[in-house]
């Protein structure tokens, strides 16, 4: 039997790999080490053990730091010239906004280093040296004793990772090209390819949702056609396998203390790093229902992301005690595996969804969710006081290259101010057929087959790259 290293660095690739079909289809001729920061806890090993499946603890990466973080950040800045991406840049953007880290752009060495990296942006010689000095640089800057022992007792014939932007994987990547170990990249979420900047190493086979994945895969890592598999999105089989266990909206309204009699609008939060405006825009809205100014006199159901940051919601939770929030699933661990979600998270999240009338979000993927159960969907492109500040990158979210198939499908309303707000959620609750045959046209850019079988495809492209490479 082939042995094969399953990285599984957090909540979304649990969600993905191990609640769908993929961990059980692939165990079945081969022996499965599911390297994770939850492989030594009892209820994860106890929730997914099975035939041919075992656990491999995986600790959190340590900020990158030194001669390697300044080759990282030179290759970085000379991929985003080469590629000019507009989601890298607003990426880094959004990080010096919050960590209030602006870097001075008129000094001399700056200037000047910009200048060279433009120049030589397309000269693969320098490209490739950056690169080895990226690599060399890791492998002696850190102490990777641990890792190499993971390699050492497992001995595994193909690596598979599930989430490759996260820093968790970039040691096992580094250190499986070194040992020539054959690696597949599952590329998790349809923003991965453009916002994480460049993955560690050039995997061996790339599955993806779409076409559009599958070119940016092509054209930024110089692959060929037969290296990129289009898959599908695995997180929205959830919406075809378990349709028929979704709730009758008199239950689920009573489970979640809703009333009934009036309109849900779900407002799916993102985490702070993308969207530090959003209780402030929830505010005014909230006011605005208290006010009379939407008739039919919504509900409001605040969904928050995995990733968020709970305290900044305490005063909407203070001010206005009516306000109903949702948690996606029960926090096990507050570093970077925020828990282990099972099919009832799932449905809660597609429930959600289904008994609302409309969906609001700032450039999410809950815009997918949405015109899967064929939800009004409105994105919040400004910033109100006292975050004003902000205004320009939240409309800038949305020139993102992820995102603007989204956009420019004419799919969801952008509102840039409280009363296009307000007149979009009252003309969606009023006519929801609007936007219709939109929503519909955009789901298909991104889930071709919309079958629900993206993990029969999945694992039917690893089965097959191992018996074409043993």
């Amino acid at each position: 039997m082939n042995k094969i290293l399953l990285i599984i660095p957090d909540t979304f690739s649990i969600r993905s790999f191990l609640l769908t079909d993929v961990l059980k289809i692939i165990s079945r001729d081969n022996i499965i080490y599911i390297c994770s920061p939850l492989g030594s806890n009892k209820e994860f090993i106890e929730r997914f053990k099975g035939n041919n499946i075992n656990f491999q603890f995986l600790p959190h990466f340590n900020e990158f730091n030194g001669k390697h973080q300044y080759w990282l950040n030179m290759i970085s800045v000379l991929i985003n010239k080469r590629w000019r991406l507009k989601s890298f840049t607003i990426t880094q953007s959004l990080k010096s906004y919050l960590s209030r880290k602006y870097y001075s752009r008129d000094g001399f060495k700056f200037k000047l280093k910009s200048f060279l990296l433009n120049a030589l942006k397309n000269n693969e010689f320098v490209f490739k040296f950056f690169k080895k000095r990226v690599a060399s640089s890791f492998f002696k800057q850190y102490d990777l004793s641990f890792y190499f022992k993971i390699f050492d007792n497992i001995k595994p014939d193909l690596v598979i990772s599930t989430k490759s932007g996260n820093r968790i994987e970039y040691p096992i990547a580094r250190i499986a090209e070194k040992l020539n170990i054959n690696q597949i990249c599952y590329v998790q979420s349809f923003d991965n390819i453009t916002t994480n900047g460049l993955f560690p190493v050039v995997y061996d086979k790339w599955l993806v949702w779409n076409d559009i994945n599958k070119n940016e895969v092509i054209s930024q890592y110089n692959q060929s056609i037969t290296d990129v598999d289009v898959c599908g999105p695995l997180q929205y089989d959830f919406v075809h396998k378990l349709k028929k266990k979704l709730k009758k909206k008199s239950d689920f309204f009573s489970e979640l203390k809703l009333d009934i009699k009036r309109p849900m609008v779900l407002f799916a939060a993102g985490p702070k790093v993308i969207s530090p405006n959003e209780p402030f825009i929830l505010e005014e809205i909230l006011l605005s229902i208290r006010n009379g100014l939407l008739p039919s006199n919504p509900e409001i159901l605040v969904r928050l992301h995995p990733s968020d940051d709970l305290n900044r919601w305490e005063n909407i939770k203070n001010k206005y005690p009516e306000t109903k929030f949702s948690l996606p699933w029960e926090i096990v661990d507050k570093n970077e595996m925020h828990g282990i979600p099972n099919y009832d998270d799932i449905l809660l999240l597609l429930n959600s969804v289904y008994h609302s009338n409309l969906i609001i979000n700032t450039s999410s993927s809950m815009a997918i969710d949405a015109a899967y159960f064929d939800k009004p969907i409105i994105c919040l492109a400004y910033s109100p006081e006292p975050v004003h500040d902000f205004n320009k990158l939240s409309k800038d979210l949305y020139l993102r290259e992820h995102y603007k198939p989204i956009t420019d499908s004419g799919a969801v309303k952008l509102v840039g101010n409280i009363n296009q707000t307000i007149k979009a959620i009252n003309n969606y609750i009023e006519n929801p057929q609007i936007d219709r045959k939109k929503r519909l046209k955009m789901l298909k850019l991104f889930d071709h087959n919309m079958d629900g079988n993206s993990d029969q495809r999945v694992s039917e492209s690893i089965l097959k790259f191992l018996s074409e490479n043993k």
